[in-house]
């Protein structure tokens, strides 16, 4: 589950197909629910995970296959997708970190020469600029505001319908969209370490 454009189809892509996945194009979105069959035993990545007894001792190799429902996020189907919500289920909760929404990207104030006598001038950031970048407190202050509500919009909102048609199910939130902050075009603010401190909020 998760909003529009999160990544879900193609995180689920990945897993059934492996590295050479075809990623949906944008306009190729979910309508309603796919449901795919995963047998992880199949799967081109490696997916083991070393259980051990409660007294150490390795378990024996169990194969088990997933029926995987994906919902689109498109708001027109969040009312339905309820009525298909189980307590017998891991809901796999896809979050861009924000990525899509430009109101969580600081903007970049950059100080011109000494013959601009210090003006401020408003710019996006770039790590190839010699100029001076300045990001005031305001600024730092106004997008962890607008990342604390997106977390709300497109975390909080599926936390919330899952928990009140299926109790205590098990949610599980995955991060998407980590290649964004890892593409230097994007400017310099834009990195893996951003990525984290994002990921450390929604945990806070």
């Amino acid at each position: 589950v998760g909003m529009a454009y999160s990544g879900k189809t193609s995180m689920i892509k990945r897993l059934i197909d492996g590295p050479n996945a075809k990623i949906p194009q944008r306009d190729e979105r979910t309508v309603g629910v796919d449901i795919y069959e995963w047998d992880p035993s199949d799967s081109k990545l490696d997916t083991s995970i070393v259980m051990e007894d409660e007294i150490g001792h390795v378990c024996e190799e169990t194969n088990v296959n997933f029926s995987v429902w994906d919902f689109a996020g498109q708001h027109v189907y969040h009312a339905t997708h309820e009525l298909f919500f189980s307590q017998r289920a891991l809901y796999v909760l896809v979050w861009d970190m924000g990525a899509t929404n430009s109101d969580t990207q600081k903007r970049i104030f950059t100080t011109h020469d000494e013959n601009d006598q210090g003006a401020f001038k408003l710019t996006y950031d770039s790590s190839d600029d010699e100029n001076e970048d300045v990001i005031t407190d305001d600024e730092k202050r106004r997008t962890d505001r607008a990342l604390e509500r997106d977390i709300d919009e497109k975390v909080q909102f599926w936390v919330d319908c899952i928990q009140s048609s299926a109790p205590g199910a098990a949610i599980l939130t995955v991060a998407s969209h980590n290649d964004f902050f890892e593409n230097s075009e994007h400017g310099s603010y834009f990195s893996p370490d951003e990525a984290k401190r994002r990921c450390d909020l929604l945990k806070s």
